[in-house]
């Protein structure tokens, strides 16, 4: 489910089990990096993701994580897992 308000834009939103992951999917012609998702990206996604979280109602339970899904041509996506974190989260457990 791609995600869009005021502070930015998530690619996929999605739950797995305890966990609420935002994705950002970067897609380059001779494959992507992480260098691809820079800092002032990152942040428009962490403000993104505060505000979607400020309108759902989530479990108190419930984790969230950064992760960052890098697709090339002829090339096999990578996941990487926990790619960045925000520390303004105060009690969220963010690894």
């Amino acid at each position: 489910m791609r995600y869009r308000n005021r502070a930015g834009e998530i690619d996929i939103i999605a739950r797995r089990g305890k966990w609420l992951i935002f994705v950002e999917v970067k897609t380059r012609a001779k494959g992507a990096s992480a260098f691809d998702v820079s800092r002032s990206q990152a942040d428009r996604m962490v403000r993104a993701a505060n505000l979607y979280l400020a309108k759902q109602p989530i479990s108190a339970h419930m984790e969230t994580r950064f992760d960052i899904v890098l697709l090339g041509n002829w090339r096999w996506p990578h996941h990487i897992q926990g790619a960045f974190f925000d520390d303004s989260w105060g009690g969220r457990s963010i690894t």
